[in-house]
């Protein structure tokens, strides 16, 4: 008998076009721009709604679609015949704007927190909505962003055919973390002033993604230059222009302020 090849389980992507970036104004804050990602399969199939992505507390949406063969969420999603996006939070990414971001982050409280992120996610809806004149879609939110793509999807049920949460937070105390945000104080109370952002350098990320590692032996999980690749995607023009070795990150004050998270292998990123 001969051995019949099996079918490749790999994503056709050469049906997923190339990257857009979109912009709409933040409501009630047209200052800030909301930035957009759209991937698009060549031939949609109109029977799949189309699909919202929403990052985490480090990293943006170009984490979604990183510019390696094999590292594109967007692609692969995109390939199936759907149209993908993926949202910047203001303070993030490619959404611009905002003082606080441009001033020591001493002088402001934490920028960009829940009630934010939800005007941005509605916003992001209503234009990904009108452009595929599809009556809703699919949200799909990680890590930190699962909390605001649930109570999004909880306020606008008219909006969401399916809600995916992945890697999201829970009620756990992770010591280590509270530890990390309370610095010098006591580590069982956050300092009142936690500032509008915070800087992630390449060390640091480097350094929490191995200590997830169930091993010292990172390329077991790793290949070179991914955490080099994820650093450099996610600064962004504007980030690597202010402050070259490191990216701005705005840190919810209600996220940190619960001081709960999920350490997952994805949930660092």
């Amino acid at each position: 008998m001969t051995p019949r090849k099996c079918p490749s389980m790999e994503p056709n992507l050469s049906n997923a076009v190339e990257t857009q970036l979109l912009r709409t104004r933040a409501p009630g804050t047209p200052s800030i721009e909301i930035g957009i990602l759209e991937k698009r399969s060549s031939a949609l199939d109109l029977r799949l709604p189309p699909m919202l992505l929403l990052h985490g507390a480090t990293f943006g949406a170009r984490l979604f679609d990183l510019p390696r063969l094999g590292y594109s969420l967007m692609a692969a999603l995109a390939s199936e015949g759907r149209a993908v996006y993926a949202v910047d939070i203001r303070g993030f990414g490619t959404s611009l704007g905002g003082a606080a971001m441009a001033e020591p982050p001493s002088r402001n409280p934490p920028f960009a927190g829940v009630d934010e992120a939800i005007e941005d996610i509605a916003a992001a809806v209503d234009v990904i909505v009108r452009r595929q004149q599809a009556p809703a879609l699919d949200l799909v939110g990680f890590s930190w962003g699962a909390i605001a793509a649930a109570r999004y999807a909880g306020d606008n049920p008219e909006k969401i055919v399916r809600l995916a949460l992945y890697a999201p937070l829970y009620a756990e105390i992770n010591a280590t973390w509270l530890a990390h945000v309370a610095g010098s104080q006591d580590s069982g109370h956050l300092p009142e002033t936690l500032g509008a952002y915070r800087l992630v350098t390449l060390d640091s990320v480097i350094r929490r993604w191995d200590a997830d590692l169930p091993t010292a032996n990172s390329s077991v999980y790793r290949e070179d230059g991914i955490a080099e690749l994820v650093f450099e995607t996610a600064l962004g023009a504007r980030s690597a222009c202010l402050i070259p070795a490191a990216a701005r990150v705005s840190l919810s004050e209600r996220a940190a302020r619960r001081h709960r998270q999920n350490f997952c292998g994805a949930a660092a990123l």
